[in-house]
């Protein structure tokens, strides 16, 4: 393939990729707040009854759900057209928290960090 049809490709799956993960996101956003309106919007105790614990168990169940279907979906879509790899990346960063450096999926890549095929 030549590099403008990889671009259009990858172009394509990201497209696909963003369209898809609108289901899960929003289940995830259903699981976590969830829970604040299942309880009646009252803050959670430390002696939590029985019905409570299982609403809590139902929206962080349907919230972890969401995060492994949206996990899944990035693995599964999200690959360069060239190597088939899911573009990573890694950035600095410092706050509050201190200087660290963190590794994910990169969403929108100038080139494949694998391979070097530019898709953009």
């Amino acid at each position: 393939m030549d590099e403008q049809k990889l671009v259009e490709e990858f172009q394509r799956r990201r497209k696909q990729y963003l369209r898809k993960s609108v289901p899960p996101f929003l289940m995830m956003i259903v699981g976590f707040s969830g829970f604040y309106f299942l309880n009646g919007g009252q803050r959670v105790v430390v002696d939590v009854p029985t019905e409570q614990f299982l609403k809590f168990l139902l929206a962080m169940s349907i919230a972890g759900g969401g995060i492994v279907w949206w996990t899944l979906l990035t693995y599964k879509t999200y690959r360069c057209p060239a190597c088939n790899e899911v573009p990573m990346g890694g950035w600095f960063h410092a706050g509050s928290a201190g200087i660290g450096f963190s590794r994910g999926v990169n969403m929108n890549p100038d080139a494949c960090p694998k391979c070097g095929v530019q898709l953009k």
